[in-house]
C-alpha cells in the first residue's frame, strides 16, 4: 500500500495502478484505436446512386471503431469533382471538416411553401457557393428541407481531403432540391422509397 495526501490534514490509501499490456486477442473489448495505415487501406471509392458522375474517396472511421451511433469518414476528393448530389437530411444532422485543400460549398434550398415537405424544382431552387479552406468547419442541422440548406462539396485543380461525421438514425428522409426528389431509408433494414415532389 502506499500513502498519498489529500491536502487537508488526512491521508488515504491506494493501490498503485500498474498498466497491463494485452494484445486484441486477448481482450473482449474493442480496441479503440484506428492506425492511419488501416484508414488509407480502407478507402475506397463510392458513386452517387442518382448520379454516377459525383463520387468520393472514404472510410467510415467510426465503424471501424466500432461505433453504430454515429457516422464519420474520412474523405478525399479528387479534381473536379463532385461529392454528391445537393442533399439535406430531416432526421440527421451533419458536419464538413476540411483538412486540406480548398474546395468549393454548393448550397440550395427549395423555394416556396415551407409547410410543403416536398422538394422543387418546381417552385425554383436557390444555389448558392463558397469556398471552403483547410481548418474550416461547416454544420448542417437536420429539419425541414425548406428551412435547411441542401449541400454539396465541389474539388477544383487539388484534391481535398476532408472529415464528414454525421449522426446514424433509425429512420431518415433525404431530400434533393434540384432534382425533385425525396428518399425515405431504414438503417437496420436496409429499406428504400424513393418519391417525386410536385406542385399541386
Amino acid at each position: 500500500m502506499a500513502s498519498s495526501s489529500t491536502g487537508k490534514g488526512k491521508s488515504v490509501e491506494y493501490e498503485p495502478v500498474h498498466e497491463a499490456h494485452h494484445s486484441l486477442e486477448e481482450s473482449s473489448i474493442a480496441w479503440p484505436v484506428v492506425r492511419s495505415e488501416e484508414i488509407d487501406d480502407a478507402m475506397e471509392h463510392r458513386v452517387h446512386f442518382l448520379d454516377e458522375n459525383k463520387g468520393r474517396t472514404q472510410a467510415c472511421l467510426s465503424e471501424m471503431a466500432g461505433i453504430e451511433s454515429m457516422g464519420i469518414h474520412k474523405v478525399t476528393l479528387a479534381p473536379h469533382t463532385e461529392s454528391t448530389v445537393l442533399h439535406s437530411h430531416l432526421s440527421e444532422s451533419e458536419w464538413i471538416y476540411i483538412l486540406s485543400g480548398n474546395v468549393t460549398l454548393r448550397l440550395a434550398r427549395s423555394i416556396g411553401d415551407v409547410e410543403d415537405l416536398r422538394p422543387g424544382p418546381d417552385n425554383g431552387v436557390e444555389v448558392q457557393e463558397t469556398l471552403l479552406h483547410a481548418g474550416d468547419f461547416a454544420g448542417f442541422p437536420a429539419g425541414n428541407p425548406k428551412e435547411r440548406w441542401a449541400h454539396s462539396l465541389r474539388a477544383g485543380d487539388e484534391a481535398v481531403t476532408y472529415i464528414l461525421g454525421g449522426e446514424r438514425k433509425s429512420v431518415d428522409v433525404i431530400t434533393y432540391p434540384t432534382l425533385g426528389r425525396t428518399l425515405v431509408s431504414h438503417e437496420e433494414s436496409g429499406a428504400e422509397a424513393m418519391f417525386t415532389g410536385r406542385s399541386d
